[in-house]
């Protein structure tokens, strides 16, 4: 793994040695499979810009996720997000609803609204679409890139 993390950076077993502090000796050994100390970690991990899980091996995230990934992520916490807001406000307008006019339930009306709403963030999020829909969806979205770059061609 250090190697390759080396080799990736473009440097010399004695360029990382001396960028972590360490001997040309001890990156050998550690290049070759030994343990090194938790000392040697942190100072390749450093000299390295990765965390120690990276250089223990414990990590399988890498520093740098793909864009994706890091996309997929923010669309889940913006989900969740909202699913938290319908939660707490729903009940709000419910305990509202009761006290104050419990023979007519006017909550119910956010609560669908709200809720559908919530549906169609999950089916995004989740990518929940039947495989027909899917296709009809990447086919729009062609339309609309081609669309937008031939726009951005004919202006001056």
């Amino acid at each position: 793994m250090i190697k390759q993390l080396r080799e990736g950076k473009g440097l010399t077993q004695e360029e990382l040695a001396q960028m972590a502090d360490i001997s040309v000796r001890t990156l050998q050994r550690v290049e070759r499979g030994e343990t090194p100390s938790l000392e040697t970690s942190r100072a390749l991990a450093a000299a390295l810009d990765v965390s120690l899980a990276v250089i223990k091996g414990d990590s399988a995230i890498p520093d740098h996720p793909p864009r994706d990934a890091v996309k997929h992520v923010k669309k889940l916490r913006g989900f969740y997000g909202h699913l938290a807001q319908y939660v707490i406000i729903i009940l709000l307008l419910w305990m509202i609803n009761l006290w104050n006019s419990p023979s007519f339930l006017w909550a119910i009306f956010p609560t669908l609204g709200w809720g559908i709403g919530l549906l169609f963030h999950a089916i995004a999020v989740f990518d929940w679409w039947p495989q027909r829909l899917r296709g009809l969806r990447s086919q729009w979205e062609k339309r609309e890139i081609e669309r937008f770059l031939n726009k951005q061609k004919t202006k001056p």
